[in-house]
This record gives structure tokens, C-alpha cells and sequence, in this order.
């Protein structure tokens, strides 16, 4: 491979410096955080070729980081806190607060952004690859990303029980199950790369399974015909969701199709103040690995935008998708299980008596009109 003419002194490189004047100075908005982001990652990205160039000619291993590389990522850290304590929202900064990730987890998101949002990162990157690959190989993420003591933890953030895979936030791009490092190869997710646009839209692939229910109860027709004449219901739901988001607990209405069910549960959450992310059960995917990438994706974006799920349709699990017949019940079970499990906090469902094996479900605080409703 030829010798890059990116070689040479990081720090020196001031076009990748951060525009920051101080640490007093906040960003003007998600557009200049994002600068200085991609600022620094260029120069991770030099830097990972000139250590490349020196260790073709010399012998030892990968030279350690600048110093300057942290004291960049703290003046950054610096600037989002005072922004946003000035009240400017920053979505990709949800990343970090809604979703958990660490420093780590950051770093790698970064230099995937870098390639898709950044023209002059992708062409770097493309010459750290040793492959003739499009996309970031595993070994070029790693190089970037790390410094030399953390290799193993960047084999862990970059295999497939990774929480970032697993939380739809990064995807591989090559088709070999079985490739080694510098073969594997990497993409950002197309709803973390619209989070950086700041496109807050529903993720194109969930347009069929589900939609966003604002927290409007102006149209609901509480109190008219079904369950929702019940006086007693509403007041038993809204109470069940006094913790909002932050309630591990699973709140279901039973009674039969057509009678308001969902109704009820819109009318709670709006009184609560909670959007709501309406997922059609019927239309989730029959494959395994197909549900198991859409039930990521739909908790990604529930965390992400803080919805609370709320399954129609949940009768569908109970039956099977080919023929319409009743499942046995443990194949019922698990499939329940698996959607219940994908989601975390304060979960919705709408469904008939017969469909709920209890013991699959988180705190389940079961309301049905007529009756009364299990303890909390």
C-alpha cells in the first residue's frame, strides 16, 4: 500500500481543531457540535494513518494517543452540558442520556458518522482499510476508535451480541458470516445518521408496523358506546401510569375485539402526558431474525424519542401465521415473550382475555371493564 500523505503531527493540524473559544462557549446548535465531533475524528483518523506509515518503516507497536484527544473530547463534553442547561436540544446528544451509551460505545458511532456524513473522513478511511472495502473494515473502527490498551474492548462493541448491534445502531454491510476483522465491514444505522440531520421523523422501515399516537385525547370519544362507558376505567388506567416512563410495569385492558380497548389506553396516556408508539402485531415479521431486527428497531426508537409501546392486534401471537390456527402453548408463549422482552419501562397492551400468559408479563396490572383490576 502506498504511503499516506495524511502523515504527520495531529496536534499540529489546526483544521480539525474544535471551534470552541473556551469552555464557557456553548454550541450555536446540533449542526456546530457535530463539527467539532467530526473534527476530532479527522484527526483520530490522521493520526491511525501516520502511526500506519511509521510501522511500515520501524519497528514497535501502535504509538499512544496525544493528550490533546482528551482534552478535546472533555471541552466537548463541556460545551453540550452548558448548552443544554441554556435549553437548546441536541438529539444526537439522546444517544448518550436516553440510550446509556458510554465513551466507548460513542467513539465508534463517531467514526461511522464520520463515513457517512463527511466526505474527507470516508476517503481517509477507505485508505485504513487493507481491504478494497467501501465501508469501515472492524480493524479500521478499532484503530480510530481506541487507543492500544483497549483493543479487546473494541472486539466486544464490534461483534454481534454487541449493545450496539443489538440496539440497531450499527449494521454490518458485508455478507460473509465468518470474515476476519479486516474483512468485516460496518455502517452507521439510517436512523442514528437521520438523528445527526436532525430528522426526528418515524423510521422509514416501521412505516407499515406502526405510528406515533400524540398525546391528545380531544377526539377520542371517551364515554360514549364499548368498555370506555365503564366510568371506573379510565380512572383505574390513568392512575396505573402515574410513573410515566419510568414504570417497569405492563398495563393491559382485556375484553373483546372492537370495544374500545385501545380508546381507553390512548385517553390514559394522554391525561399522563405520554406519547405513545402504536405497534400492529399482524404486521410484524413471520422470520425469527426479521421480528428480532424490527422489535430492535422499535425499542431503539421508543427509548430514542421516550414513547411508551402499545401493542394492537397481540391476539396474532396467539395464532399461527401461515395457517390461522390456534399455537400450542408454549410456542405461543415464546413468541409473546419475545416482543415483551425487546421493551423496557411502562408497556401497553390491548387484548382479548384469552391471550395473556401472565407469568410472561413485567408487573402486570390487568384491568378489565366490568370487573375489577388486579392489584398494583
Amino acid at each position: 500500500m502506498e504511503r499516506s500523505d495524511h502523515a504527520g503531527s495531529v496536534a499540529a493540524n489546526n483544521a480539525d481543531r474544535p471551534t470552541a473559544r473556551s469552555p464557557t462557549a456553548p454550541f450555536r446548535g446540533q449542526g456546530d457540535l457535530i463539527e467539532a465531533e467530526l473534527g476530532l475524528t479527522r484527526a483520530r483518523i490522521r493520526f491511525a494513518l501516520a502511526d500506519r506509515d511509521r510501522r511500515a518503516t520501524s519497528e514497535g507497536g501502535r504509538l499512544a494517543w496525544p493528550e490533546e484527544f482528551a482534552r478535546t473530547e472533555r471541552l466537548i463534553s463541556a460545551r453540550v452540558a452548558l448548552t443544554l442547561s441554556d435549553g437548546t436540544d441536541l438529539p444526537i446528544v439522546w444517544l448518550e442520556d436516553r440510550l446509556g451509551l458510554g465513551t466507548n460505545e460513542r467513539r465508534i458511532l463517531w467514526v461511522l458518522l464520520a463515513h457517512e456524513l463527511d466526505a474527507i473522513s470516508r476517503t481517509m478511511l477507505r485508505e485504513l482499510n487493507t481491504e478494497s472495502c467501501a465501508d469501515p473494515t472492524t480493524d479500521t473502527v478499532r484503530v480510530v476508535a481506541f487507543d492500544q490498551a483497549h483493543d479487546a474492548e473494541a472486539s466486544r462493541l464490534l461483534a454481534a451480541s454487541s449493545p450496539l448491534v443489538l440496539g440497531g445502531l450499527i449494521e454490518r454491510t458485508d455478507t460473509e458470516v465468518a470474515a476476519s476483522d479486516h474483512r468485516k465491514t460496518w455502517k452507521v444505522a439510517r436512523r442514528i445518521a437521520a438523528l445527526a440531520h436532525g430528522d426526528l421523523s418515524m423510521d422509514p422501515e416501521l412505516f407499515r408496523i406502526a405510528s406515533v399516537v400524540p398525546p391528545d385525547a380531544s377526539a377520542l370519544g371517551i364515554g360514549g358506546q364499548g368498555i370506555e362507558a365503564d366510568p371506573s376505567c379510565l380512572p383505574v388506567l390513568v392512575a396505573a401510569l402515574r410513573n410515566g416512563l419510568h414504570d417497569d410495569r405492563t398495563v393491559v385492558v382485556q375484553a373483546q375485539r372492537g370495544t374500545g380497548r385501545r380508546t381507553l389506553l390512548r385517553a390514559a396516556a394522554a391525561a399522563r402526558n405520554l406519547e405513545l408508539l402504536e405497534i400492529d402485531v399482524e404486521r410484524l415479521a413471520i422470520v425469527p431474525a426479521l421480528l428480532h431486527g424490527q422489535l430492535n428497531a422499535l425499542a431503539r426508537d421508543c427509548r430514542l424519542f421516550q414513547r411508551v409501546p402499545l401493542l394492537r392486534n397481540l391476539d396474532a401471537l396467539a395464532v399461527s401465521p401461515s395457517t390461522g390456527d390456534p399455537l400450542a402453548g408454549p410456542t405461543q408463549a415464546d413468541r409473546l415473550g419475545q416482543v415483551i422482552a425487546a421493551f423496557e419501562g411502562l408497556f401497553l397492551l390491548a387484548t382479548t382475555s384469552s391471550v395473556i400468559p401472565g407469568n410472561r408479563l413485567r408487573k402486570p396490572q390487568i384491568v378489565e371493564p366490568g370487573g375489577s383490576p388486579d392489584p398494583c
